[in-house]
């Protein structure tokens, strides 16, 4: 069908009267003034007799889009001279790789979905109600103003959307839903003013999203009090500001977001909720410039998340010991209490926000700031908001799980270099020599990640201030503590080594240990050291931390001839494995198909094992495993350890050379080269290399202290201790026998804190003797020293007429009954003396009963003396009870104690 009309550089027209259907060749407009509308929902509209808008290169002066039809552009180019806008009615739909460029304004009050062509306004976008921007991998480049109305959607795919003007660009969002950026750049060298617009909805970025910054453009993301631009954070990751170049820069507040990951899973290996542990962390954002030209960060923002105990905050917190730290390693490491160590307790967080100032309990530095690049220690427990009161509750064991929380810290972002400043005010970081009580942990320094994006340590130089981060005298190094396993991991700048769930790659928000070396250390963070890898999964080390396994011990040695030539065996720990070649977990050594090494790990029972799983050893004992080595050429050869993984610290780990009388220690050390010589038998095989695992008895689990004492709501028992670690597990232990026997009371996991305590709440009338147990990693055992309480006496438990003899007792048991029951009148009851009826005696019943009311022995006697054999009782206090069977009155009640 031949189309009802065709318009070729036709001067302006509204079809809207023209019926059938419209037929548009290369249509330039003629005039600037020139219009083209079309419009009717059933009128079809093509170009060059197709069914597209645009199969081949288009030009109109205006274009207005209205009607219910979907308007294709595809495959091409759509150019409007001037303004270009649509009805709510309206379709665009973009398919393939089309470029549409719009000259002028661009009103949107319709759909749109775009496809991977590029997008460029070269005036304004305005989204009006009804206009839906869904916009697709392709860019989107908007030249002056961006207005997002009331009941206007925008969602971006993987494209970039960019603010390119020159000038001045205002950017409203007057919407319901806001404005979310997958990926938004300011590269036009103009000046960016972000606004919150009439429903105060800001603008953000999403968690997998980056923001870029070029050509000397300017940002202003909010206010000195408001903040109109969020930087989110998620399970996904958490947003990234790119390397902000010179001459660029953002100001006004931003809000920038840390998620951490809650977990509501027990692991009974370390008998505690995964995720309620210690997290390192760091503020991307300062309140502004101090009078000592530093950049103070308020941490109002964690207590308006989580719990923070023993710590005041503009928000609720509760009682208790210091959940929040500051590091000093000037102190001598004492566990007496949570705050007389290293790590400094942080008590007020409500000061002024514009000075950052907090409160601590450091005896010299009582009012501190936290500095750009510094970082601090959070005991997570979840939100503020759920299970603070109850049993179980985020106070008191036993404990319930938490929560998830995403922080939002708000203030100016931390862009260009910052020289780290102690929390102490020091210039540079701390580095004491004086203090000989320290000397095993001289240098350590608590800092952080300053900036809202990843950064990369492998970019660290300890000789080079024009690197992206300089550590003048200071170790490459990192130590991040995992909350997984609640140990440090670390990555080494010059080797590339990490342990654990370390890696390179710090994300944002995240705190870490480095180590001065000598006099003056600082440690500088520049921009260049950000990394635009936004970190997620198992090394998102502030989040997503997984219930320890009980196969996550382990280490992996490579024999190693040249990077052609190498065998892997994996040595694993684990304490409920077995010396034996175990086939359900362990894997049977396979020689390879002419390979030129072998490389295997020998069991006890003679088995050769690509992967064998030991036991931790116990105590004193260490743990052995022969390794066997076979090459085809005489050389040099190298074992090297490409893995440590997750073996607790308090395990030394050697590989032993009995062919040269060599050993290295494993855990410190890389690498081991050795030279093998074919014609000498001794230098391979099965008797040169042995794997050693043994405590090191200075790391283990020590008790400092055990005590008890009488308290008003009963027995206070309370222990501190040093190198707990997270599988260490404590129990209280009573016993009321005079030490024969012990009965649990409850207990606790580790806490790593140093200091605990048990209320005995029901203590029974007697010598109480308490005991404490204590449970390391493997099993091992070990007890406290014993300490007893003494309730007095053991009185009546009720005004009576009975005697108990011997007390305590082992076998024979005699109790004797006062007949005159108080009343001077021997053989009558009370009962008796009042009515005047009855025999003389009727008898007594007779009952023993447990300390938990269970009635273990019963009689019944019709003389004033009974005996019984106590001997098959179990040790432990019991009660016996007297009633007179007449009138069924108590004649009496007391306690004895079973030997």
């Amino acid at each position: 069908m031949s189309p009802v009309l065709q318009l070729t550089n036709a001067s302006p027209i509204n079809t809207s009267s023209v019926a059938g259907s419209i037929d548009f060749y290369n249509n330039t407009g003629g005039t600037g003034t020139s219009t083209v509308y079309y419009n009717g929902t059933s009128q079809q509209v093509y170009a060059n007799s197709t069914s597209s808008l645009d199969n081949s290169p288009q030009t109109y002066q205006y274009l207005q889009l209205t009607g219910s039809g979907t308007k294709t552009i595809d495959a091409g180019t759509l150019t409007v001279g001037s303004d270009l806008t649509s009805s709510a009615t309206t379709v665009l739909f973009s398919t393939n790789n089309t470029t549409a460029i719009i000259g002028g304004n661009w009103t949107n009050s319709s759909g749109l979905t775009q496809g991977s062509g590029n997008f460029t306004v070269s005036g304004s976008l305005t989204n009006n109600s009804g206009g839906t921007l869904n916009l697709g991998s392709g860019n989107l480049s908007i030249a002056t103003n961006y207005t997002n109305n009331v009941g206007g959607i925008y969602t971006q795919s993987t494209g970039t959307t960019y603010f390119n003007g020159s000038g001045a660009q205002a950017l409203v969002d007057n919407s319901t839903t806001g404005t979310l950026f997958k990926a938004v750049g300011f590269n036009g060298g103009g000046t960016s003013t972000m606004s919150a617009g009439t429903n105060n909805i800001n603008f953000a970025v999403a968690p997998t999203g980056i923001l870029t910054m070029s050509n000397s453009s300017k940002l202003v993301a909010g206010s000195s009090s408001a903040a109109y631009l969020t930087l989110k954070s998620d399970t996904t990751g958490t947003a990234t500001v790119a390397n902000i170049p010179s001459g660029c820069s953002i100001t006004g507040f931003v809000t920038v977001e840390r998620f951490v990951q809650g977990n509501k899973t027990f692991d009974a290996l370390t008998n505690r909720w995964v995720g309620r542990n210690y997290r390192l962390l760091s503020s991307p954002v300062n309140e502004g410039v101090d009078l000592s030209g530093n950049y103070p960060c308020s941490l109002n923002y964690l207590g308006a998340k989580t719990i923070i105990t023993n710590c005041t905050s503009t928000y609720a917190t509760t009682g208790g010991n210091p959940s929040l730290y500051l590091y000093n390693e000037h102190y001598t490491p004492s566990n007496a209490t949570f705050t007389s160590g290293n790590f400094i307790g942080v008590t007020n967080i409500s000061n002024s926000i514009a000075s950052g100032t907090i409160t601590t309990t450091d005896a010299v530095n009582g009012s501190a700031k936290v500095y750009a690049g510094g970082g601090f220690m959070l005991y997570f427990r979840g939100d503020n908001i759920t299970h603070l009161a109850g049993s179980p509750n985020k106070t008191t064991y036993p404990y319930v799980a938490p929560e998830s929380v995403t922080f939002s810290a708000t203030g100016n972002l931390n862009q260009g270099s910052y020289s780290v400043v102690s929390w102490t005010g020091s210039a540079g970081l701390l580095y004491t020599t004086s203090n000989a009580g320290n000397a095993a942990i001289r240098g350590y320094n608590l800092v952080g990640n300053p900036y809202p994006s990843s950064i990369d340590w492998s970019t660290f130089s300890s000789s080079s201030p024009s690197a992206p981060i300089y550590g003048n005298n200071v170790n490459p190094t990192i130590y991040i503590l995992n909350p997984s396993t609640s140990n440090y991991d670390s990555y080494n700048a010059v080797t590339g080594i990490a342990t654990g769930s370390a890696s390179k790659i710090i994300p944002s928000g995240q705190g870490f240990f480095v180590q001065a070396n000598a006099a003056s250390p600082t440690l500088t963070f520049n921009e260049n050291a950000k990394s635009n890898t936004v970190v997620t999964g198992s090394n998102l080390l502030m989040g997503s931390p997984a219930a320890q396994s009980a196969y996550n011990s382990f280490m992996k040695l490579d024999l190693v001839k040249d990077a052609a030539n190498s065998d892997e065996i994996v040595i694993g720990f684990n304490s409920s494995s077995t010396t034996k070649y175990d086939p359900n977990i362990d894997a049977e050594f396979l020689p390879g198909l002419g390979s030129s090494e072998s490389f295997a790990g020998i069991s006890s029972d003679s088995v050769q094992t690509t992967v064998k799983w030991l036991p931790f050893p116990k105590n004193a004992s260490m743990q052995v495993l022969r390794l066997y080595v076979s090459v085809r050429t005489t050389g040099t050869y190298t074992i090297q350890r490409t893995a440590f993984e997750a073996i607790p610290s308090i395990y030394d780990v050697w590989l032993l050379d009995k062919y040269k009388k060599d050993s290295l220690d494993i855990r410190n050390n890389t690498s081991y080269a050795f030279d093998v010589a074919l014609s000498d038998s001794a230098s391979f095989g099965s008797n040169r290399f042995e794997v050693i695992i043994r405590q090191n008895p200075a790391l283990g689990v020590h008790l400092l202290s055990f005590a008890a004492s009488k308290v008003t709501g009963g027995s206070q028992i309370v222990w501190t201790t040093e190198n707990e670690e997270n599988y260490t597990n404590f129990t209280v232990e009573r016993s009321d026998d005079g030490g024969t026997n012990f009965t649990v009371l409850g207990g606790c996991a580790s806490s790593s804190t140093g200091t605990y305590s048990f209320l005995d709440k029901n203590p029974p009338i007697a010598p109480d003797m308490y005991r404490l147990k204590i449970v390391d990693l493997n099993g091992n055992i070990s007890y406290s020293n014993i300490v007893t309480l003494n309730y007095g006496n053991l009185k009546p438990l009720a005004a009576n007429n009975i005697n108990i003899y011997p007390n305590p007792s082992t076998s024979i048991l005699n109790l004797a009954i006062d007949q005159t029951n108080g009343t001077g009148i021997p053989g009558r009851s009370a009962y008796q003396n009042t009515t005047n009826v009855g025999a003389v005696n009727a008898g007594y019943d007779i009952q023993i009963i447990s300390i938990t009311g269970a009635v273990v022995k019963s009689a019944v006697s019709t003389t004033a003396s009974w005996q019984a054999n106590v001997s098959t009782l179990t040790p432990g206090t019991y009660v016996i009870k007297v009633v007179n069977n007449m009138d069924k009155s108590l004649v009496g009640k007391s306690t004895f104690i079973k030997m």
